[in-house]
């Protein structure tokens, strides 16, 4: 659907959704089963390949996302400024969009992705157990250990690491005594909740 509502509408298509995370035009549905469905403005943060408007692929019809559909085991979804995390139960952390906030850049990329790409990460790390972005030009993910990875465009210091370089790999962030449980992020500011280590 395209246009504007000013009541609320069901979206037809969607059943079972569990989670939305909306940015920069596009919104993202997941599904109980693990299915990530998108629909928005037309760019690579859909996820997928879409057809002309009033087709059923159209960008502004929810389409499952290339690759992850039922079973892919993705628990949370994030959109960013310029990019789009999805983050499975065993700690997978997917890439993909318009990288035009170096979000993408330690998949080692200089450009977009249309597709959902996995971040590697070194083994041994700590597993990660939360991915957020929301309109933000920096990508935060928790860690199990209560540290955070952090990377992206760190123009105004919001990465947290005290300074304003640009991070185009994951950095940890950690506090002292405590460990970080949550974070929410909104265009150039972060906040984060964190309890005393234990």
């Amino acid at each position: 659907m395209s246009g504007a509502t000013q009541f609320a509408t069901p979206v037809a298509g969607l059943t079972d959704i569990r989670q939305i995370a909306v940015a920069g035009g596009v919104a993202l549905f997941r599904r109980a089963d693990g299915a990530v469905f998108s629909c928005g403005g037309e760019g690579r943060a859909l996820g997928r390949s879409y057809g002309p408007v009033n087709s059923p692929t159209s960008a502004y019809v929810p389409v499952q996302v290339t690759d992850l559909g039922p079973g892919s085991g993705v628990v949370d979804i994030s959109v960013g400024s310029s990019a789009v995390s999805a983050l499975t139960g065993d700690g997978r952390v997917y890439l993909w969009g318009d990288n035009t906030q170096y979000q993408l850049t330690p998949l080692g990329v200089p450009g977009g992705l249309a597709v959902p790409t996995e971040l590697v990460r070194p083994a041994g790390e700590p597993k990660i157990v939360d991915v957020e972005n929301d309109n933000s030009p920096v990508t935060y993910a928790v860690r199990a250990d209560g540290s955070m990875l952090v990377w992206g465009c760190n123009q105004f210091g919001m990465a947290g690491i005290g300074t304003t370089a640009m991070l185009v790999n994951p950095t940890v962030v950690s506090v002292p005594g405590r460990a970080i449980i949550s974070v929410a992020a909104a265009n150039w500011d972060v906040l984060a909740v964190t309890a005393p280590v234990a």
